[in-house]
């Protein structure tokens, strides 16, 4: 979601560089204790007719990835998660209980950690906001306390710096994805291609595909907060019968 923001720098033609602190999960290199949070952060850059764009947290991965693996009961990939421990967790369920990330770049990743605590510093730090273990761990909590997160945007006018940015940029976008790839049946894909390919596609398909547990979850949290369900092509009940027949 932090490209939201520096999308919308690119529209202008401007470079856009988004930062957010959050709810610690992220363990550092030889730690036991999460102090960190996801730290997501974005850059996007505007090119002729193109653009850049990088979304990412800062964490090896997120809970939504390891809740997909404890949906399928496979096992984590090394360098996921810890246990209370700080061995590598390699049980989604229990990953999911001890709430326990690696940085990017596995368990001793002190490049991932980096990365992390320069995004601490640049949204919670730096906009006088809660930083570091000072914010609330409402993970998997019911609790309603404010959590006054941090955020940093930063927006660059690269007319200021070289009046053919655009074009520079377009055409070291191309060099990247004319490269020669290690299987000759796919191209090589820039930060942003992939998310555009997957925007193309739900566009021709006029929507947005939800799978049969997430339609499941969806209908009993909005039961639960008395809001309507969302409007969809496929009923609940088709999804249940077409459920029961796989």
């Amino acid at each position: 979601m932090a490209s939201l923001y520096t999308m919308q720098a690119v529209k202008k033609g401007y470079i856009g560089l988004s930062f957010s602190n959050g709810v610690p999960q992220l363990v550092p290199p030889g730690g036991l204790e999460v102090a960190l949070g996801a730290n997501p952060l974005s850059i996007a850059a505007p090119a002729h007719c193109d653009f850049l764009v990088v979304d990412m947290s800062t964490t090896a991965v997120t809970f939504a990835k390891i809740k997909k693996y404890a949906d399928k009961r496979a096992d984590l990939p090394k360098g996921w998660a810890l246990n209370k421990k700080g061995e590598v967790e390699q049980d989604p369920d229990k990953a999911m209980i001890f709430k326990k990330l690696c940085p990017l770049g596995a368990e001793q990743s002190h490049k991932g950690f980096g990365l992390a605590l320069l995004v601490e510093v640049l949204s919670g730090v730096l906009a006088d906001s809660n930083y570091g273990s000072k914010i609330p761990n409402t993970l998997g909590k019911c609790k309603c306390e404010p959590l006054n997160l941090g955020h940093g945007f930063i927006a660059i006018n690269p007319e200021k710096f070289v009046p053919n940015f655009a074009t520079r940029l377009s055409k070291l976008l191309n060099q990247l994805r004319d490269m020669e790839s290690a299987e000759c049946t796919k191209s090589i894909l820039v930060p942003g291609d992939r998310e555009r390919m997957h925007m193309k596609k739900v566009d021709s398909e006029g929507g947005i595909r939800y799978s049969r547990d997430q339609l499941e979850v969806l209908e009993t949290l909005s039961r639960k907060l008395c809001v309507p369900f969302l409007e969809i092509s496929v009923s609940l009940a088709q999804v249940r019968q077409n459920k029961k027949k796989s």
